[in-house]
């Protein structure tokens, strides 16, 4: 992903990266996915979501816990909308963070209530971080699309083989 800008208050840090290519839903659900099962299974805090960037959003924690933290389980968040927002404490960076993916937009907007950190760390201090997420989404998505790819193949295969055995069958009858 791309730095583009750091914004620094008296308590909050908001970091703004964009996607390397553009992407859409599929590839929130896949960066979701990664940040929860690499870095916040185990102190998850929030997980929301929004019909446009901007509007009032909709908690969902609930709804992910109860479907084993599987974002693409989850009803209400398989869903296309506009938003996702995911917050814990990251067991990677030993810090509160909260990413928010705009969907269609390409920007994944980052929030730390600690300063202190990317003052003594630098302001890119989350680049190879938040380039990990980026590649893993991708690579599991060619995953996905692959694996899908080969059960549907290997359906066609079995249709096959079964259909020329019962037109086998029927030559001998």
């Amino acid at each position: 992903m791309v730095f583009r800008s750091i914004n620094k208050d008296e308590t909050w840090v908001v970091i703004d990266y964009s996607a390397t290519w553009n992407y859409g839903w599929d590839f929130i659900l896949n960066a979701g996915q990664i940040i929860i099962d690499t870095d916040f299974k185990d102190d998850i805090q929030r997980v929301a979501i929004s019909m446009i960037a901007g509007a009032k959003e909709t908690e969902v924690i609930d709804d992910v816990k109860m479907h084993k933290l599987v974002l693409r389980d989850t009803p209400s968040v398989n869903e296309e909308t506009g938003t996702l927002t995911i917050s814990g404490i990251s067991k990677i960076m030993n810090i509160p963070l909260q990413f928010c993916f705009f969907n269609q937009l390409n920007i994944v907007r980052v929030f730390c209530p600690i300063k202190k950190f990317f003052e003594e760390n630098g302001d890119q201090v989350l680049d190879t971080y938040m380039n990990s997420i980026e590649i893993n989404a991708y690579c599991e998505d060619m995953r996905r699309k692959v694996t899908k790819e080969l059960q549907e193949s290997n359906e066609i295969k079995k249709s096959k083989k079964s259909n020329f055995g019962e037109k086998l069958k029927s030559l001998f009858k």
